[in-house]
């Protein structure tokens, strides 16, 4: 009964796009309509480079990941995870060639702290990376990545603050898990990219043979 009457008044009372004001259509998800969505400028990576972002920082994909990470809108997970699977699927190269997903051995998310993750209720990161690692069938890795200390947000500090921040936050609590191990760390905004090259560094003092990064936005 309550999804009938949530139907009913979704079609009554249409949502609005939250980036154009615009209402939501059929078949759009509940927060960004297609027409925004299809807007969002995606970046052209070499296949599996080191480091990744789908896209920039701005306009529908800013919006999308505020929605989903500070509104806790957990609906946006999937379109969210679905733009970082379609990027791996367009760059990177297919089964059997050199720099393929077919090399990648675990995905794991960039780890919040205990405290953080308490009042979030979720990691977003941990979600997307769930989402990428069911659709390659890859094994996601949680857990043993942790952040070991609380830091301020990145986005309130400046490049040099930042580089201090986040120095010595992560730590691995099983090296045998990742020692030998290719990686694909999930994370969902890179600034400077403090925080990846802090859990870069964490993961390749723990054995890892190959770490690559991939972001949603940049």
């Amino acid at each position: 009964m309550p999804s009938l009457i949530n139907a009913l008044l979704n079609l009554l009372f249409p949502a609005n796009c939250r980036v154009c004001a615009k209402p939501i259509k059929e078949g759009d998800n509940s927060f960004v309509c297609s027409h925004c969505w299809k807007k969002i400028g995606l970046i052209k990576n070499y296949p599996l480079s080191k480091i990744q972002a789908v896209g920039l920082y701005e306009g529908t994909l800013r919006e999308a990941i505020h929605l989903f990470k500070y509104e806790k809108k957990k609906s946006l997970a999937k379109p969210l995870g679905d733009l970082l699977i379609k990027h791996l699927e367009e760059t990177c190269p297919r089964a059997g060639k050199e720099g393929g997903l077919e090399k990648i051995d675990f995905v794991i998310p960039v780890p919040l702290h205990s405290k953080k993750l308490r009042e979030r209720e979720f990691n977003q990161s941990g979600l997307l990376a769930r989402l990428v690692g069911r659709h390659f069938r890859k094994p996601v890795l949680e857990g043993n990545l942790i952040r070991k200390k609380t830091t301020t947000p990145q986005f309130e500090l400046d490049r040099k603050e930042r580089l201090k921040n986040v120095k010595g936050a992560f730590a691995i609590k099983r090296r045998e898990e990742v020692k030998g191990k290719n990686l694909l760390l999930i994370d969902d905004v890179r600034t400077t990219g403090a925080t990846l090259k802090e859990c870069h560094k964490v993961l390749r003092r723990a054995g890892a043979k190959e770490i690559h990064m991939l972001t949603l936005a940049v």
